[in-house]
């Protein structure tokens, strides 16, 4: 390795320097790269944005104190004769061969690939698939630097973290009176990012048990939790088309339980998915069906040891052909019938030991539409239906059985209600 001249300038390029996430999670991890080589020149952050907000200069003087002093901001083009620019080389994958950089289709586990190198040919959707599964290491030693300085306040923290009108970008979220008070009752404390230093933030992300939010860039602020705790992104279609994935490198490096909840659009009756370039990010309507299955996913969530052990009696109850234990024991809890796709399938079964086809596909509908892509759902609906319809099964189901074949691996990436899990600690399934 070439002998380093630690006084060169320090150059890191910034997409902007008005956007949380990307600040974050690409410009900033790289003030422990300079400290890591004990680098002692000037940094220039640069980019083409004259706007800076606030909190850049509040992360960097509460993460790295020491090296307040030594910042320069840079907008427009600059020129250097010679300079330490840290580099990312995530995209190089697409422009080098085997001999270069390995093959990584096979061990990275991709979905749905069937051989090394189908991610070589330099497309956004395959420059995506790498950057949103995969980490720069400076997330990680930002990471233990931030938490080495972290002080636990409030362990075991539920946090519901909502957005003050005007501090960053309005996006609705329709019916947040209703989901504050259903979170309520789970003991979840309202608070706002915007109002807290960027060590306040960590610390809380570090406590919280469970970190429940509308989509935006707060979520950055994951890679600070502790391994196990829950993160819920409430999105929509939108978001799942545009920005799905844009957090897994977060939920990757702390090991949280990453879920996401889709819900409506708030776009005022207007059909369709709104288009990010025309309308931008589309607000979130929180209906009372939404609301049911959020608070049946919460409720399994906030004591996972109990919802297991309801699911384990239920189904012996049904092994040993008691299907009146398994009714009283729904009953009792109706929270887990709104969350949860295998109560409902459970529920079913014991409807149908009482011969209520109705009631079954009932609890089957409502376990389909928490769990769509469970192949077993649909089929043992369709299967009822054709039992007791002198037309047979009908066609709109079947039609949906089969658009929603495409989507069978996410049963591997769902957590214990049935919701979509992106990345759980080594072991968890165990």
């Amino acid at each position: 390795m070439a002998e380093i001249d630690h006084a060169l300038p320090f150059v890191i390029e910034c997409r902007n320097f008005f956007n949380f996430y990307h600040f974050t999670t690409e410009s900033l991890i790289y003030f422990q790269m300079y400290r890591d080589y004990g680098l002692t020149g000037e940094i220039h952050l640069i980019s083409s944005s004259d706007e800076i907000k606030g909190f850049i200069g509040r992360l960097i003087s509460d993460l790295y104190p020491d090296l307040v002093e030594r910042v320069k901001y840079v907008s427009g083009r600059v020129t250097f004769k010679r300079a330490i620019i840290p580099f990312n080389t995530n995209h190089l994958y697409h422009q080098a061969t085997p001999e270069v950089i390995e093959d990584i289709e096979t061990k990275a586990r991709f979905a749905k690939l069937e051989q090394d190198g189908a991610l070589r040919p330099p497309s956004i959707a395959n420059y995506k698939r790498i950057y949103n599964n995969s980490r720069d290491e400076y997330i990680d030693r930002h990471r233990l630097n931030a938490l080495a300085h972290s002080t636990p306040k409030q362990p075991g923290a539920r946090l519901y973290v909502s957005r003050r009108p005007g501090a960053g970008k309005d996006r609705e979220l329709k019916g947040e009176d209703r989901l504050e008070e259903m979170l309520s009752r789970h003991d979840f404390k309202k608070i706002y990012l915007e109002d807290l230093s960027p060590r306040e933030q960590i610390d809380l992300c570090r406590d919280a048990d469970i970190f429940l939010s509308a989509h935006g860039a707060g979520f950055a602020n994951m890679m600070y939790a502790r391994p196990g705790a829950w993160f819920i992104e409430l999105s929509h279609l939108q978001t799942a088309r545009h920005r799905f994935g844009d957090f897994n490198m977060h939920a990757a490096v702390s090991g949280a339980r990453y879920l996401h909840f889709f819900a409506d659009h708030a776009t005022n009756g207007a059909d369709g998915t709104p288009k990010m370039e025309e309308a931008g990010h589309a607000g979130i309507h929180l209906t009372k069906f939404a609301l049911d299955r959020l608070e049946g996913l919460v409720s399994i969530i906030t004591d996972v040891h109990a919802y297991k052990g309801t699911l384990m009696h239920i189904k012996n109850a049904l092994r040993e052909s008691r299907p009146d234990i398994v009714k009283s024991f729904v009953e009792k809890c109706p929270a887990y019938l709104k969350g949860c796709a295998e109560i409902c399938l459970v529920a079913a079964e014991a409807c149908m030991m009482q011969n209520k086809p109705e009631k079954a596909m009932r609890h089957l509908s409502r376990g389909i539409d928490i769990a769509p892509f469970r192949a077993d759902l649909w089929d043992r609906y369709l299967e009822i239906s054709q039992a007791t319809s002198s037309d047979g099964a009908a066609a709109p189901e079947v039609g949906m059985r089969h658009a929603f074949r495409n989507f069978r691996w996410m049963r591997s990436a769902q957590d214990v209600s049935g919701a979509t899990l992106i990345q759980a600690p080594e072991g968890y399934r165990k």
